[in-house]
Parts: C-alpha cells; sequence; structure tokens
C-alpha cells in the first residue's frame, strides 16, 4: 500500500474512533493495513500504535466492533499508561478509551522496578488492576530458572489511586521454595515513598542482652511528619525504640527514644531518650536545642545507642551576617563515669563580634564581647568550683603587599577580662585584667615552574608581644589543652580560651612547600617553631610550647592521581624525640579502599593522661565481584598490646535484594557499661518499601548466578 493510502486510511480510522468518543481526549491509531469489515468493524492489521493521551498501545492486530465499542486486540502487545507503567500481554479485549477491559496472559512491570505475571488482568476505570494467578518479584526475568524470590498468589488487586498493592494467599518463595504463608499482605507500589508498614526486620546478638529480632514499622502521619516505632525482643530484654520526625515551617525536631525491661537491671525500667530541633526565628536567627538523658551510665553501651561518654544537653542562638556573627548556648553535661562527678554539670557561653572596615588608613576592626561560665552540684570548696568570665576586646589587622610578592601583616588586640570565682578558696573571688597584644608578620612567597610541575615556597616570620596589666590567679576550666599546629603557629594566642595568655615578647619561623606536579601528584611541606623570651609555664609538657622554645612543628602531605594519600603531622623536641603525633593514609581505588590512621599522646598529668596512648584505626572495605562487599574496622591500642575495637561486615546487594551481615567486638569499657561482643543481620527484598532497584544487575537468577 502507498504511504498516501495508508494515511488516508489512518485518517479514517482516527476519524471513526474519535466520533465513537463523547468527550476526552480522542483515540488516534497508526497502522500497517485498515479495512473495514461488511459487518462494520473496523480491522487494524500490522505494526500498530493506538494514542489515547499520554497512553500508548502497540499490537499486531485490532478490531474494533462499532455496536459494543470494544477493542479485541491480538498480540504481543505493549501498553504502556501515563505514569510510564507497562503491562505485555498475548490478548486483550479492551474498551474504546483503553480504561477499562481483560488481559490474557498479563505482565505488569511498575516503576521499572515490581514485575507481576498474571494469568488474566481486569482493568478498571483505569485505576484499578484485578489479577488472578500472579507471581510477583523485582528480579529480572530468567527463561528456565526461577527468580531469587517471588511471591505467588492467587488473586492480586493494584490500586493505582492508592499506590498500593493487595496479594490474596500470597506464598512467598526464594529459589522457588516456600518459606513463607500469608493470608493477607499488602505493600506499597514502589511510586509511593512513604506508606505505613513493616521496614526491613534484623537480627541482634549481643554478649549482654543475646539474640533477639527487631522489626522497624514505619507509620506516616500525614507529610510532614512521621514515627517509627522499633520492637526488639530478645531472651533478655523487652525493648521499644521511638523515632518521631516532623518538618514545620521555619525548621524541624525529631525525637529518639527507647525503653527497656531487661535483665541485667531487674530493679526498673531503663530509658534513654533525645529531642533535637533547628528552627529558623525572626531576623535571620538560628535556634536550634539537643535535650537528651539516660536512666543509668550503662544504658547507652549495653544496647549501642551511642559512642559518646558524656551525654549532653544544649539550647543555642545564633545569627551570622557578611560583617556580625551573634550565638548564646546553655549546655548540661552528663558523664557516663562515675569518677567524673567534680566536671562541670551546667556550661553557658555568648559571643558577639562585628567587623568593622577601616576607611582612611585601611585594615579591618573586629569588636568582640564574650562569656562564660560553668557550674558544679558539689556544695564542697574546691570541688564545687563555680566560674564565670566576661571578656571584652578590639582586633586591628592589616595586610601590605610590598615588593617581589613580599607581604607584610600587622595585627593588635586590646582585651579587657574579668572572671567571678566561687566556692574556691584558692582563688580570689574576682580577677580584673587587661591584655594587649601586638604582631608583625613577614610573608615572601616565592613560585618557581619546571616541566612535571610547580614550586611554591613561603618563608615566614613573626615577632610579637603581649602583655598583661595584671598577673591574676585564675583555674583553667578550658585552657586545659593546648595543642600546636599549623593553624596557630601565627596566632596571638594557642590557649583555646582567655582564661591563660601568652605573655611576653616572642618569635616565630615556619616555611611552607607546596609542589604541584603536571600529572596529578601533590605535595606539602610545613615547618615551624616559636621561641619566647621567658618561658611560659601555664602549657602542658606535652604541648609542644613548653619552655623557652617549642617542639619542631613538622607537618607533611602527599596526594596522587592514583587515590593513594598521605597526611602526618608531629612535634619533635629538641632532642629529635616525636610528641604528639597523627598520621593518616588514605586510598582509594577502584574496588577496595582503606582508611588508616596513628595517633601518638605522650602521658601528661595536666590533661589528665597518666600514661601514654598509641594506637591504630584501619578501616577497609573491598569489592568482590559485582555484588559482594567485605569490610573490616579496628582499633588497636599499642601501648596496651590490645585490640579496643573490632568489626567486620559482608553485603550482598544484588539487583532484587541485599544482605548485610556485621560482627563487632568492643574490648572496653562504655560509661559503666562492660565489653560486648554484637552480631547483626539482615535481608532486604528490593521493589517496593524497602528502596529502588537497579535492572542493570542481572544475577538473580535462581541460586547459581
Amino acid at each position: 500500500m502507498t504511504r498516501v493510502l495508508i494515511f488516508i486510511s489512518f485518517l479514517l480510522a482516527s476519524a471513526s474512533i474519535a466520533l465513537a468518543q463523547d468527550q476526552g481526549d480522542p483515540v488516534r491509531m497508526i497502522a500497517d493495513r485498515i479495512e473495514i469489515a461488511p459487518d462494520g468493524d473496523l480491522i487494524a492489521s500490522g505494526d500498530i500504535e493506538i494514542f489515547y493521551g499520554a497512553e500508548n498501545l502497540i499490537a499486531k492486530e485490532i478490531r474494533y466492533d462499532t455496536e459494543t465499542e470494544k477493542l479485541n486486540v491480538t498480540g504481543p502487545i505493549l501498553y504502556t499508561d501515563e505514569n510510564g507503567d507497562t503491562i505485555e500481554a498475548e490478548f486483550a479485549e479492551l474498551s474504546r478509551d483503553l480504561q477499562n477491559g481483560l488481559l490474557k496472559s498479563a505482565r505488569i512491570m511498575l516503576e521499572n522496578q515490581l514485575e507481576l505475571q498474571a494469568a488474566e488482568m481486569e482493568r478498571i476505570d483505569g485505576i484499578t488492576a484485578e489479577l488472578r494467578g500472579v507471581a510477583a518479584t523485582s528480579c529480572i526475568s530468567c527463561d528456565t530458572r526461577p527468580p531469587l524470590w517471588q511471591v505467588r498468589a492467587s488473586a492480586v488487586r493494584h490500586d493505582k489511586l492508592k499506590r498500593t498493592v493487595h496479594f490474596k494467599n500470597a506464598q512467598v518463595r526464594v529459589a522457588d521454595i516456600p518459606i513463607l504463608y500469608l493470608p493477607r499482605l499488602r505493600i506499597p507500589d514502589p511510586s509511593l515513598k512513604r506508606a505505613a508498614g513493616f521496614l526491613v526486620p534484623s537480627i541482634r546478638s549481643t554478649s549482654r542482652l543475646g539474640t533477639g529480632v527487631v522489626v522497624p514499622y514505619f507509620i506516616p502521619i500525614g507529610t510532614d511528619k512521621d514515627i517509627t516505632l522499633t520492637p526488639y525482643i530478645s531472651a533478655k530484654t523487652r525493648t521499644l525504640e521511638v523515632r518521631y520526625r516532623q518538618v514545620v515551617k521555619n525548621g524541624f525536631y525529631t525525637f529518639d527514644g527507647a525503653i527497656s525491661d531487661d535483665d541485667i537491671v531487674s530493679a526498673s525500667l531503663r530509658a534513654y531518650g533525645r529531642i533535637v530541633g533547628k528552627f529558623n526565628v525572626l531576623d535571620g536567627y538560628k535556634f536550634g536545642f539537643t535535650l537528651q538523658s539516660v536512666s543509668d551510665d550503662a544504658y547507652v553501651g549495653d544496647y549501642q545507642l551511642d559512642t559518646s561518654e558524656t551525654i549532653e544537653s544544649n539550647v543555642k542562638l545564633e545569627r551570622t551576617k557578611e560583617d556580625q556573627h551573634q550565638e548564646i548556648s546553655l549546655s548540661n553535661h552528663q558523664s557516663l563515669y562515675d569518677n567524673e562527678g567534680n566536671r562541670p554539670f551546667l556550661t553557658s557561653f555568648g559571643q558577639i563580634e562585628q567587623r568593622v572596615p577601616v576607611a582612611r588608613i585601611g585594615g579591618t576592626i573586629f569588636v568582640r564581647g564574650e562569656f562564660w561560665g560553668a557550674a558544679r552540684s558539689s556544695d564542697l570548696n574546691a570541688t564545687g568550683r563555680d566560674i564565670v568570665r566576661a571578656n571584652t576586646g578590639a582586633r586591628y589587622q592589616q595586610v601590605w603587599g610590598l615588593a617581589a610578592g613580599t607581604q607584610i601583616a600587622f595585627e593588635h588586640e586590646s582585651r579587657l577580662d574579668h572572671f567571678v570565682i566561687n566556692q574556691d578558696d584558692a582563688y580570689n573571688r574576682q580577677n580584673t585584667t587587661s591584655t594587649h597584644s601586638s604582631a608583625l608578620t613577614l610573608r615572601w612567597p616565592l613560585i618557581g615552574r619546571g616541566k612535571t610541575g610547580a614550586h611554591f615556597v613561603e618563608p615566614i616570620y613573626q615577632i610579637a608581644s603581649v602583655r598583661m596589666s595584671k598577673d591574676i590567679a585564675v583555674p583553667a576550666e578550658e585552657s586545659t589543652q593546648a595543642e600546636f599546629d599549623q593553624g596557630n603557629l601565627l596566632a596571638l594566642s594557642r590557649f583555646p580560651a582567655p582564661d591563660r595568655v601568652e605573655t611576653g615578647q616572642r618569635r616565630a619561623v615556619g616555611v611552607n612547600y607546596n609542589y604541584h606536579g603536571m600529572t596529578g601528584y601533590e605535595l606539602g611541606l610545613s615547618l615551624g617553631q616559636i621561641e619566647w623570651e621567658t618561658q611560659q609555664s601555664d602549657f602542658s609538657q606535652t604541648s609542644g610550647l613548653a619552655g623557652i622554645k617549642s617542639d619542631l612543628l613538622l607537618a607533611a602531605q602527599v596526594e596522587t592521581p592514583i587515590g593513594l594519600n598521605f597526611y602526618a603531622r608531629t612535634l619533635l623536641d629538641d632532642q629529635e624525640k616525636a610528641g604528639k603525633s597523627e598520621v593518616i593514609s588514605k586510598f582509594n581505588f577502584k574496588k577496595y579502599s582503606v582508611d588508616g590512621r596513628y595517633s601518638f599522646l605522650p602521658a601528661d598529668g595536666d590533661e589528665q593522661r597518666n600514661d601514654d596512648i598509641a594506637e591504630w584505626t584501619l578501616n577497609q572495605s573491598y569489592k568482590v565481584g559485582g555484588n559482594w562487599q567485605l569490610s573490616n574496622s579496628l582499633r588497636y591500642d599499642l601501648k596496651a598490646d590490645s585490640l579496643a575495637t573490632a568489626g567486620i561486615g559482608v553485603k550482598w546487594d544484588g539487583q532484587c535484594a541485599s544482605f548485610v551481615f556485621s560482627a563487632d567486638r568492643r574490648f572496653t569499657d562504655l560509661g559503666t557499661s562492660p565489653p560486648q561482643t554484637s552480631f547483626g543481620f539482615s535481608i532486604a527484598l528490593k521493589g517496593f518499601s524497602t528502596g529502588g532497584v537497579s535492572r542493570a544487575i542481572k544475577t538473580s537468577c535462581g541460586t547459581g548466578r
């Protein structure tokens, strides 16, 4: 048939079917051959396509009955609805608008994830599908072998409006072996992202609580909030974990908690709760809070709810603008160790800083005011010491560029410090002093370019002077640990807070070197040292800052294009003995990744560390083939010559299912919770509430591949 005849036939066919429509979009049809039978029926054959709005149907032969206004479609048939879901069938009898009818040997694919095969399917108003003799799976179908998992059912109802799939007489099969029978089963279809129902269950086994089952149940409460209830039942505990989340107009808040009745503490119930919220309030301010509490010191360790050694609650209000920062906070601290009752249980902090450019002479002035307070619960002298400090000051900064790229920077700060100390007779109740600090810094950056890359060398020299109007005695509440690193080599003070001050004159020297290779290699080195006119007695021995001259700061980093990177920092004393040190190595290459760290902290009573601490941490993962991933982690205490923590993990992530196995051991106490071993195992079937699925992976047929 010529193209002209085909086009004329198409117009006749389209007109005939469009006239049969009372309303809505017309039905349009394209076919290789169209004829009108003696009885008036319209017959189309060859490669046929029918379009109705966003829906599309492809078939080999269609007969349109003008009396019943039905389409008898002979396949193979491929139907695509407005959502992109597809239906395949061998034969169908459909209404003229394709919204109602019966299909034989039907196969439905929902969101390219969940597949339903049925002996027959009835389509009702384009919204509901009734299927009989059904096999459902998210695994890619195989020619001869059964899918990894499937659900067989006598009947299935798919409600597109509610986006749910209901099974009747459901039988769950793994490798075609029945493992579970359910008279009724309801799951969300893949297009529904929030639906009430069970999440992935898991098996949890610990040396403290025995072996139990964890079964989360998710309940959406509208579009802005939800709750997850997670019963955890084992031979030694009956626990209910709760998570509540809600989004509000200006922020969100969540609640996580648990309540337990176990055999470890039989006298009463044990519980843990935490509420976290963040909100945008008036005029750009952000308000946040974390409120948490635990019934006993061992609970979070026994149930692996947290790895922190202190339970902290806080509220915070802050605002940051281009030229100003404001912040105020209040914190409560609950230690999990019985021998730390002399720590502050309540601390407060407030700060405001304003940046003011200086028009005529250039530079910038930073005006700052802050306060900090700490309170203890004890009424005893010294043990129950309470302290408040208030500080105000202004800092001026200016940088001048000179010839040959040389830079000179000037910095000056004047500050007034006031302390109020209660319940400690070793100190005056009130102390006030002022501090004036000045520093002049010279930098001379040098750049050299070669055939393989660029070299950057920057010598640094600084002289500084700090004096106090009056030397006062105040307890070191905040500056208990001072660190010497690249970030504070040129700082006016290396103490973390104003309760300690570096006084006198000093000089700092350093050099930075960087190499940027043309092939992606990068090398960085930093050296630095400080020398004072008088010895600084407030620094601890291991800070690297005690004495007339500081330890030599040495830092290096190496980055390679193959994903192998190293970072290291150490302090060398005058006898070239290493002090605080840290080495980090990272490697990411195709299927393998590793993160290794070494850290060393010498013993220091001033930093509440009676023994040296040296440990290795290692985290590795390796992808085996396309589906398997192995991982392990450990933390090894070199001084005790024993493991602190260790864990292994095995994950198989297939196209339609995944499972995870983990084993972990904690060899040390957490709070008053003793060492513990735990195991975890979970299986997730993909294609509905457990998440998406990659149809590209074709290794889930049967058990052989």
